[in-house]
């Protein structure tokens, strides 16, 4: 997870994070890290198409 994590932005980082790991809500996201609601879901929209882009051998965890 950490190195799925790490080819992510600074920003969509946490707002993965916030989200998914914390499970606050996208106005609660919104406000820790001063953005807009519509801000966290388009962050978090790139972060998770990001994340589906890599290798499965990432996703999995192998080397």
């Amino acid at each position: 997870m950490k190195a799925m994590l790490g080819t992510l932005e600074h920003d969509q980082q946490e707002v993965i994070a916030l989200r998914v790991v914390a499970d606050l809500s996208v106005e609660t996201t919104a406000e820790i890290m001063g953005k807009t609601p519509g801000a966290i879901k388009q962050l978090q929209r790139r972060a998770l198409c990001r994340l589906r882009k890599l290798p499965p051998t990432l996703r999995e965890g192998t080397p």
